[in-house]
């Protein structure tokens, strides 16, 4: 009886503090313990953001290997100016009729695509607005969209990595 008696003295509806994680009823005592885990907002936020980042990082690794690979061309473009240069040395001619003569047929650009010589400038040389960009021969890679035209003002050809002025410049078509 005395049990009894007891609990009908207690006052179950004691108001707790709302920050409190402790409740009570006639039935039951319980602790509130925040769950360790995270909302789905704050997942899908926490995601939102990720993807953000993701999309600009590869933006910019893109625009870094399109950098690369157009220096890793101007700087083979230099290499095999020289090589064309070296071959009038101990020849008859002053410059070989093809990459073979000087044992570079078939090198591939940053783009697996052969190197372009025109030792004729006879058969359509390479021309901005009309005018022949080299004297002697066309030395150039067709670039990373793989094509190109006659004219450098062509948008075909702007990506095209080219030697012109007579060597004076190497580098992208459309900067020259």
């Amino acid at each position: 009886m005395i049990l009894s008696e007891r609990k009908k003295s207690i006052n179950w509806q004691t108001k707790t503090p709302k920050d409190s994680n402790f409740s009570c009823s006639p039935n039951k005592i319980s602790i509130n313990i925040p769950s360790p885990g995270f909302t789905l907002v704050e997942l899908l936020s926490v995601i939102t953001i990720l993807a953000i980042l993701a999309a600009v990082g590869f933006n910019i690794y893109r625009s870094y290997l399109q950098q690369a690979n157009n220096a890793v061309a101007v700087g083979d473009v230099v290499m095999l100016e020289r090589e064309i240069l070296n071959f009038g040395v101990g020849n008859t001619v002053l410059i070989p009729p093809d990459l073979d003569a000087i044992n570079f047929a078939g090198y591939l650009d940053p783009w697996g695509r052969p190197y372009v010589y025109q030792p004729d400038l006879t058969i359509a040389p390479r021309t901005k607005a009309g005018n022949p960009i080299n004297t002697y021969y066309d030395l150039y890679s067709i670039g990373k969209d793989g094509l190109t035209a006659q004219d450098l003002n062509d948008p075909l050809s702007q990506d095209d990595i080219i030697s012109a002025g007579d060597g004076r410049y190497k580098g992208v078509a459309d900067q020259y």
